[in-house]
């Protein structure tokens, strides 16, 4: 990927940030800006949308051409912190995370929900996790914990058919 005159910064390993995302084009925005990190271990990101959730559904996720070399080789942490639609296109994103992420230990993600009544929330929120639970990893190691108003699930728990859920209902 051609990159022009933007920096790299080698000696960053830890990023915390805010970033507004128009649609499936943050996502993709995101894993671009990764190659500018070669050493990035912690990744931690919340996410804020400038158009209603419902517009995604138009688009639709496609993995990019390029893999961040981070992302492959360095990312053991990645928290996101987001307003969840449960889509399909999220899945497939977090499937090309997961696969891609060779050394990834943990992948957090906080949800929050809009628009949803409290039941809705909680259905959406465990078939999400049972989904998410169930994709491929590049790494058998990888622990996914995600969390909302209503649930606190952890793969490693799932695993062993033993679910750790803590219900807030």
């Amino acid at each position: 990927v051609n990159h022009g005159s933007l920096p790299i910064f080698p000696n960053l390993n830890s990023l915390d940030t805010t970033l507004k995302f128009v649609g499936l084009n943050g996502w993709k925005d995101l894993l671009f800006a990764l190659q500018f990190f070669p050493n990035l271990n912690h990744l931690k990101v919340s996410m804020e949308h400038d158009r209603p959730l419902d517009l995604e559904e138009h688009n639709n996720w496609y993995a990019p051409d390029y893999v961040p070399d981070c992302l492959v080789r360095k990312l053991k942490k990645l928290e996101l912190m987001m307003t969840l639609k449960m889509t399909d296109n999220n899945l497939k994103l977090l499937a090309y995370i997961l696969s891609k992420a060779l050394v990834l230990e943990k992948l957090c993600i906080s949800c929050r929900h809009k628009g949803r009544s409290a039941k809705d929330q909680l259905w959406n929120a465990l078939n999400f996790c049972c989904s998410l639970f169930k994709l491929p990893r590049g790494t058998s190691t990888c622990e996914i914990e995600i969390s909302d108003a209503y649930i606190k699930a952890s793969s490693n728990d799932f695993k062993r058919w033993t679910p750790y859920m803590s219900i807030v209902y």
